[in-house]
């Protein structure tokens, strides 16, 4: 697949996940649906949200980068969106659950920047693990 096959087929996906969490948010009634539908909700947000920060990573590290080949944009660009999109979703369970506070959101921030740390260091040690990159 070429890179603006790529792009242009997770441009199409990101865009169906956004059109199913906005039809799970208008469609699905939170308190009758229970678990199900709070899943649903989340799981589709997830999917849109890591699609959403791919594609602008993936075009923000070709702009910056150019020197990199192609794949490389897309493995960090799409291990960076994985990590946000977590971030993002554990701080709207917390909220839901009105746990969250603004040390927690802290140590979360921290949690998933040193998990990001750990893996560039390991990408540093053996490139061809995560991305191929040798």
């Amino acid at each position: 697949m070429t890179f603006r096959g790529y792009v242009s087929f997770m441009g199409g996906a990101t865009a169906l996940c956004w059109g199913a969490a906005l039809s799970v948010l208008y469609a699905v009634d939170p308190f009758a649906s229970g678990l199900s539908g709070i899943a649903l909700f989340y799981g589709s947000l997830s999917l849109a949200l890591v699609g959403t920060f791919a594609l602008f990573g993936i075009i923000v590290r070709k702009l910056l980068f150019r020197e990199e080949p192609h794949f490389v944009h897309v493995a960090i660009a799409f291990r960076q969106a994985i990590l946000f999109a977590f971030l993002i979703v554990a701080l709207l369970l917390f909220s839901r659950a009105q746990l969250l506070r603004w040390w927690l959101i802290l140590i979360l921030v921290v949690f998933f920047t040193v998990i990001e740390y750990l893996l560039l260091s390991i990408l540093e040690r053996h490139p061809t693990t995560i991305i191929g990159k040798e």
